[in-house]
């Protein structure tokens, strides 16, 4: 019998048969069944994956590799296979040892000072902490943040310092806004002719010297602009190879050799970082400000000088990020401002929030990273070109630019439907969605590719054609990075159900990406005569080139351990030779093989005189250089047969002949100049190269290495 309710109690009825209410189920209990049951709905019906899956190597959270880099990242495809790991520190097994000693030696700098602190260290004093804090602030100015105005007298020489005389100054500047400006437009061409003209006099055709006086705060800014205006300008003057340009349509060959002859280095930027410094990014600050974050975010992916670049980009591109925000330029500003500003002026934003944007979008695909700036966050109306509101003298350019501008709203949708695939560490995606995006990414690389061929076929271009096939180039690029890097985390997916046939596709897939839409462009880099690259298009797309290359060589590292531990194998078996003089088809396929073997040899060998044409001028991929070399000379036979990556699938015949096609195609396209010169690839040896020297041990920390303890791959393993 059921207890008597409340009111029977109350009214003395013993009685009561009324069973008491089933308690309501609580409702999270209820939208825990309900994303239970979506889960099973959405997963149950086909496979699904994740890109951190095998990410187990080294600590994912603790490792300074892995800290600021996204889930493309090519060391997250070293971290899947334990066997390339163990490669990795084969070649460069005093690695963890430096690193070890590195922080012992901080460790027992820091006792020390503490002893020191106490009176107990001699003739020591202060504390580590203190100095490590001092020596960040003075390699760092972004970290001393709103100068006083007393300070200014102190930047007037400095300025001065890196400055040319008024001729190559103005010479530089005209070079900046025909060649450079057009794949950065951020300023206003009209507006900072003025401006420097207020700052250093009148055009003049003569030797005659800058004269800096007293630096205004307004005017801080402009400093700072003009001398990253003429470091890129300076950089335009050389090839991908490091070499003076000999001819341009721009300059002529005697003002390209006069220009160059004025030394503006690397330190000339470092200047207007400080410039950047005396502002207070967290205040008030103009249209000016932004500009000069943005071109200093430019100069970080293109100085030839830097050693790790994706850190200060990664930097730049959060500082660049807040600041286009807060100056709300991610609003249209004709609806936020309405007619107080001119046609040129919202044009200009217009284009600044969009360059801000395509840097993000760039950075994220060349790291595997989400973008910073949601799709959501900005209502930007597409800069459309007008006469009345250009913002370089040169019409027709100005109105290629908008074009390029508005052509990029299609990949960067492409590229954010890529990128948000990865999303969180443990999240998992359907297999049949990340086949779609990887269709339609190599949809999109062959209308690319298209129409790069119709531009070569026309013949000789102009300016206005080559930028537009500059910008073009620069899309494929990103495109095929991702592309690279979907298919390569697809091919390990399917290694891992045992769908061979799968991973084989996924592994053509790649090879294809490699010799049909990257090696045939490395003539038309290092060929300063091409008609595809006049102007300053191989210095934006010649590091973006070089990154895939270079990473891409790790992926045709790991299928070239597999072939030649698969050969090594089939080479060994007591039957083998029995079976070749019996069976005919056992003999065509192992012919098959040993030409796929040779063709990926090939294949390392064209991505390493591709790395090897850059690497004179990008002191990155000298580092490059020295890891590819050492791994090319790893050759051991016991090697492939105690240490193949993965459990290699014996391939049809007709696949070994795609990939040999494929490679082939490269070798035809990459001409006869770079194929008939000495092999860079080191001679097959019984060991491991004896380790390099010292310099190559170096870590090339940058400020922003040091203060914030990030290190990049080739920095890992010491390359």
């Amino acid at each position: 019998m059921a207890s008597p309710c409340g009111a029977c109690v109350r009214y003395g009825n013993a009685h009561c048969d009324i069973p008491p209410p089933k308690p309501p189920a609580p409702d999270v209990a209820q939208l825990r069944a309900r994303l239970e049951h979506l889960e099973q709905a959405l997963f149950s019906a086909g496979d699904d994956m994740s890109f951190h899956e095998q990410v187990r190597t080294t600590p994912y959270r603790n490792s300074l590799g892995l800290r600021h880099l996204g889930s493309f990242r090519w060391l997250a495809l070293v971290s899947m296979d334990t066997n390339m790991f163990e490669l990795m520190q084969r070649l460069w097994p005093w690695t963890k040892e430096r690193i070890k000693r590195e922080r012992e030696a901080e460790r027992t700098e820091r006792e020390g000072s503490h002893e020191a602190g106490d009176g107990r260290g001699g003739g020591q004093s202060g504390d580590h902490e203190s100095y490590r804090e001092g020596f960040h602030e003075s390699r760092m100015p972004l970290t001393v943040v709103g100068h006083s105005a007393g300070d200014l007298s102190a930047l007037a020489p400095q300025v001065r310092a890196h400055l040319p005389d008024k001729k190559v100054l103005w010479m530089l500047v005209d070079r900046y806004f025909a060649a450079v400006a057009p794949h950065v437009p951020v300023l206003d061409e009209h507006t900072l002719r003025r401006q420097i003209s207020n700052l250093t006099g009148a055009r003049v055709l003569t030797k005659e010297p800058v004269h800096v006086g007293t630096i205004d705060l307004p005017d801080v800014s402009v400093w700072g602009v003009l001398l990253v205006v003429l470091r890129l300008a300076h950089l335009s003057l050389y090839t991908v190879s490091g070499a003076l340009k000999t001819q341009c349509v721009y300059s002529s060959a005697e003002d390209l050799e006069y220009m160059a002859g004025a030394k503006i280095g690397p330190r000339a930027v470092e200047v207007a970082y400080q410039c950047l410094a005396y502002h207070d990014l967290a205040a008030e600050t103009g249209v000016d400000v932004v500009q000069l974050a943005a071109l200093l975010r430019v100069h970080a992916m293109v100085d030839p000088d830097v050693g790790s670049p994706d850190v200060r980009n990664h930097t730049f591109s959060a500082i660049l990020s807040s600041l286009a925000l807060c100056r709300w330029l991610n609003r249209d500003p004709g609806k936020v401002f309405g007619d107080s500003l001119g046609a040129r002026t919202c044009q200009l934003f217009r284009k600044i929030w969009f360059v801000v944007l395509d840097m993000d979008y760039t950075f994220a695909s060349f790291t595997g990273n989400i973008p910073m700036i949601s799709r959501l966050a900005h209502d930007v109306v597409s800069p459309q070109f007008s006469p009345e509101a250009s913002n370089l003298a040169n019409a027709r350019m100005d109105a290629a630019v908008c074009r390029a501008l508005n052509e990029q709203v299609d990949v960067r949708t492409l590229l954010d439907d890529t990128l948000a695939l990865s999303g969180s560490v443990a999240r998992r995606v359907k297999v049949a969605a990340v086949e779609d995006v990887s269709a339609r990414l190599r949809a999109v690389s062959v209308e690319l590719m298209a129409q790069d061929a119709k531009y070569r076929a026309e013949g000789t271009p102009n300016s206005v054609d080559a930028f537009s096939h500059s910008i073009r180039f620069h899309r494929l690029l990103q495109l095929s990075y991702v592309s690279i890097a979907v298919s390569t985390h697809l091919y390990y997916h399917y290694v891992r159900r045992r769908d061979f046939a799968r991973a084989q596709r996924e592994w053509l897939t790649v090879v294809t990406i490699i010799c049909d839409q990257l090696l045939p462009h490395v003539p038309s880099l290092v060929d300063e005569t091409a008609d595809a690259f006049k102007g300053a298009g191989d210095l934006f797309t010649g590091m973006h080139f070089s990154h895939n290359a270079s990473y891409g060589f790790l992926v045709v590292f790991a299928h070239y351990l597999d072939y030649r531990a698969h050969w090594s194998r089939v080479q060994n078996d007591p039957l083998h030779m029995s079976r070749l003089a019996s069976a005919s088809e056992y003999a065509r396929s192992f012919a098959a093989l040993e030409r796929a073997c040779t063709s990926v040899h090939t294949l390392l060998t064209l991505l390493t005189r591709a790395n090897n044409a850059m690497s004179m001028r990008y002191r990155f991929h000298k580092k490059v250089r020295a890891m590819t070399a050492k791994m090319m000379a790893v050759c051991e036979p016991s090697f492939y047969a105690s240490c193949s990556v993965l459990s290699v699938h014996a391939a049809t015949v007709e696949e070994h002949t795609e990939l040999s096609e494929s490679v082939e195609r490269a070798s035809r396209a990459m001409g006869s100049v770079l194929l008939e010169s000495p092999s860079p690839v080191p001679a097959p040896g019984p060991t491991v190269p004896d380790a390099p020297p010292d310099a190559l041990l170096d870590l090339d920390y940058s400020p922003f290495d040091t203060n914030f303890n990030w290190i990049s791959l080739e920095q890992l393993f010491s390359a």
